[in-house]
């Protein structure tokens, strides 16, 4: 088998805050692998995620890869907490920022199959175009990768994960469509690995992607998965 989601959750829009929770639906699995991938902005301020932890003890997570500061307001981030030491129900994952008043959305996706060790590739990319890349991680091993989007458009757009390899998971929307994360995965990857995005109207945009090796089991050539989309709206 591959790496296998076994759930994920998205936030709701949140403004102007310093701390922000996220709880999973159902019950975490001790061993499990769990990504978080968070998108703030703040208005000339250089805000950044000081520490992501849950609420079961298990330490503060660690950071995979940072998206690049775009429109001297936007920054994205993947974070993760590998072989999860106590799981249990009602999960939550806390985010703080190192300043106050950061508005934006979290994503959190938990996964089974992936080894012991962090990330085993990475990547960032940012741009102004209809085309978001994330750049690409270069994986030795059949790997699960996440990658994540955000943009900035000056009016609503729809966006769309193009990548062969890969498939949308989690879409949330910012301030009534101008601005969005999406985050992708792909199973049983190796060798250079990019995930791509269109949108309906040129923005600046910001893109990351890491790649975590799967266990034994999960090796070999495996044809990746689709899992089932799902969307969430901000308020």
């Amino acid at each position: 088998m591959a790496g296998v989601l076994a759930q994920k959750k998205a936030s709701a829009e949140f403004n102007e805050v310093t701390t922000f929770n996220v709880t999973f639906d159902n019950a975490v699995v001790a061993g499990n692998h769990v990504v978080v991938c968070t998108s703030s902005w703040k208005d000339g301020t250089d805000q950044s995620v000081s520490t992501i932890a849950d609420n079961k003890g298990n330490g503060n997570y660690s950071i995979a890869v940072d998206a690049p500061r775009i429109d001297s307001q936007t920054i994205g981030s993947l974070f993760y907490k590998n072989n999860i030491t106590t799981g249990g129900t009602t999960f939550t994952i806390t985010v703080t920022w190192n300043t106050s008043g950061c508005s934006g959305v979290v994503g959190a996706l938990e996964y089974s199959g992936i080894a012991t060790g962090g990330a085993v590739g990475v990547s960032n990319n940012s741009g102004s175009s209809t085309t978001p890349s994330s750049g690409a991680a270069v994986p030795g091993a059949a790997s699960t990768c996440v990658a994540m989007m955000s943009y900035n458009t000056g009016g609503p757009s729809t966006i769309a994960e193009t990548a062969a390899n890969f498939a949308e998971q989690l879409e949330i929307d910012e301030n009534n469509d101008k601005q969005d994360i999406n985050i992708a995965d792909g199973v049983g990857l190796s060798g250079s690995q990019t995930c791509t995005w269109s949108l309906s109207n040129t923005g600046t945009w910001t893109a990351c992607i890491a790649a975590f090796e799967e266990t034994a089991a999960a090796g070999g050539s495996i044809v990746p998965i689709l899992q089932h989309q799902y969307r969430a709206r901000g308020a």
